[in-house]
């Protein structure tokens, strides 16, 4: 197959149905989710444009390695390595950037759910200090054309390597890599319940993200589950706030000089403690829930609802 000429961001989303061969569409989504992380590398001048592109394109390669997982087992591990490698390290290259945006919503968050626990001006200093920090990193990433054009050439080059994959049709294509992502989500929950740390959360929210963004993409192709696909939204969600939380919390602990009042920052940690400890309490009762199947029989509930 060849790239086509007008490759453009779509969707945001993996949509397919049964009306498309299942090998043409896990290939045309994964081109699609490409498309739409090229396009986070344009940089437009308006903030909300920029910042937009920015968290759609990271969204967009994590999609595309989720669908990579798909097809492992069918592409062999060291072509699904080499293309996972690649998508993971552009994605890196925006992180930073994506980070700074949502430290500014998360402290937006937390001044709803406690708006007398920093003072207004204190609220405006930190949130000045964290739009300069953006507002640097979007300078850097604007002066490095290099970086932009090798990250621009190495999703060019990913695209080509999808073209030549010979992808199966039937669901058995898919089986292994569905109970495996299923099987890791579980273990990295047992983690997350037993050792609580915040690496534990951290890597169980990957793991959910993976399956999340997989029912995602056959959930067209699935009767009789019309919940799966948000229910997985809404933990993914939850872990997702979670995590903001924690990075929020280690940017205030690593840098004091943003609330310079040892009181009120050890005020703001503990109001960010009790708020992820209601998050990991919330997604864990969840996970526990969607997570109760053995990985056979999780795989073998969407084998029945599989729709040719």
């Amino acid at each position: 197959m060849e790239l086509p000429d007008d490759r453009i961001a779509v969707s945001p989303r993996m949509d397919t149905d049964p009306s498309e061969p299942l090998g043409d569409a896990l290939r045309r989504v994964m081109l699609e989710q490409l498309a739409v992380g090229r396009d986070g590398f344009s940089l437009p001048e308006a903030d909300a444009e920029l910042d937009s592109k920015v968290h759609l394109a990271r969204k967009a390669f994590k999609r595309t390695r989720a669908a990579l997982r798909l097809v492992r087992d069918e592409i062999g591990r060291p072509e699904y390595r080499a293309a996972n490698v690649t998508v993971r390290d552009q994605s890196r290259k925006l992180s930073e950037l994506r980070s700074a945006r949502v430290l500014a919503m998360t402290l937006d968050s937390l001044m709803v759910a406690a708006p007398e626990m920093l003072a207004p001006d204190e609220v405006d200093t930190l949130r000045a200090e964290l739009s300069t920090r953006r507002a640097e990193l979007v300078a850097n990433l604007r002066s490095s054309p290099a970086v932009i054009s090798a990250a621009i050439s190495n999703v060019d080059a990913v695209e080509r390597q999808i073209c030549q994959w010979h992808l199966g049709d039937d669901f058995a294509a898919i089986v292994p890599s569905l109970e495996r992502v299923y099987r890791r989500g579980r273990k990295a929950l047992d983690a997350a319940g037993n050792g609580g740390t915040t690496h534990a959360f951290h890597d169980w929210r990957k793991r959910v993200n993976y399956l999340r963004y997989q029912i995602e993409l056959i959930s067209g192709r699935l009767s009789g589950t019309p919940t799966l696909e948000n229910e997985f939204n809404v933990l993914s969600e939850l872990l997702g706030d979670e995590h903001d939380l924690a990075e929020f919390a280690q940017l205030l602990a690593a840098d004091t000089a943003l609330v310079p009042s040892a009181d009120v920052r050890s005020e703001v940690l503990a109001e960010i403690d009790r708020s992820r400890s209601r998050l990991q309490q919330d997604a864990l009762a969840m996970g526990t829930s969607l997570y109760a199947d053995k990985p056979s029989r999780f795989v073998g509930r969407l084998e029945s609802a599989w729709v040719e």
